[in-house]
């Protein structure tokens, strides 16, 4: 899975408390290959989280507002589990719903979370572009000056 995903390898930060990188010797007693063992085996069943991750990057904050349509079939999903369970269904289905109305509310909170993270992000490009062109001039000219 680590391959498939080489900016989520297991070294990156969100990840690293999966596999005891970042936050100390959890797995002390592992070595690398049942670290990377461990992260492909949590990571086969957490694809939202995975998803999520890849949207709060630079490139994917634009998708943001179309992964919020995502939410939809979870909601969908989590609709179906509590009717089935109040007609007399599985009580453990109560656990599903649960679980698909967490990762609906995760996608539904990721559109205007990345949004708001893209607009910062983009005036914080601005600004250093506006800071930068502002003092090329004046460096040019001290320049020219100095040459008289």
């Amino acid at each position: 899975m680590t391959e498939l995903l080489p900016q989520l390898g297991p070294r990156h930060p969100a990840l690293g408390w999966i596999v005891g990188i970042e936050q100390g010797d959890h797995f002390a007693g592992m070595g690398d290959e049942g670290r990377e063992a461990l992260l492909d085996s949590v990571l086969c069943y957490v694809p939202t989280n995975l998803l999520l991750n890849a949207i709060r990057t630079r490139r994917g904050r634009k998708r943001g507002i179309p992964a919020m349509l995502l939410g939809v079939p979870y909601l969908y999903a989590t609709v179906i589990c509590t009717t089935i369970v109040n007609g007399g269904g599985a009580g453990w289905l109560n656990l599903l719903a649960l679980l698909f109305f967490w990762n609906a509310h995760k996608f539904v909170w990721i559109g205007p979370l990345s949004r708001a993270l893209l607009s910062r992000a983009r005036f914080s490009e601005h600004r250093n572009l506006s800071c930068a062109a502002s003092q090329r001039p004046a460096a040019a000219e001290e320049a020219v000056v100095g040459s008289e």
